[in-house]
């Protein structure tokens, strides 16, 4: 029987006996009765300490949740934080490939042009090798 059932009899037992009680059996009637008190007031400071171990656990949970709580906010805090700064990394990621791309874009043309102006002096040279000194 849970703690305050047990109190709750000892409660209504102690009435009973108290108004039932006869003359001739007032004896034993008040041995069970002060025994019935003693069982009372021990159900009932079983009753307050756990009552007491209630509100103890109650308060670590709170405290608990607001330690979560916390931890929560700030690994919130830190993955925005992570998160702006893999943004800012990926943005300069972009710049330096597409600056790259432009580099590499700008350094074809440049070869296709020195390729042109090779080609040119090779045939010129050619040129020059076939009529000069009566070569040919």
């Amino acid at each position: 029987m849970p703690l305050t059932s047990r109190a709750i009899a000892l409660v209504v037992s102690l009435a009973v006996l108290t108004a039932c009680g006869s003359d001739a059996s007032s004896g034993r009637g008040d041995a069970a009765l002060a025994e019935a008190r003693a069982e009372t007031v021990a159900a009932i400071d079983e009753v307050r300490a756990l009552a007491r171990r209630v509100d103890e656990l109650e308060s670590e949970r709170v405290t608990q949740e607001r330690s979560r709580q916390r931890m929560a906010a700030r690994f919130k805090a830190r993955i925005g934080d992570l998160a702006g700064r893999v943004g800012e990394a990926l943005a300069s990621v972009r710049e330096s490939t597409d600056s790259a791309a432009a580099s590499a874009d700008s350094a074809v043309a440049q070869i296709g042009s020195i390729a042109r102006d090779l080609s040119v002096l090779e045939e010129r040279f050619d040129y020059h090798l076939r009529n000069s000194n009566g070569g040919g």
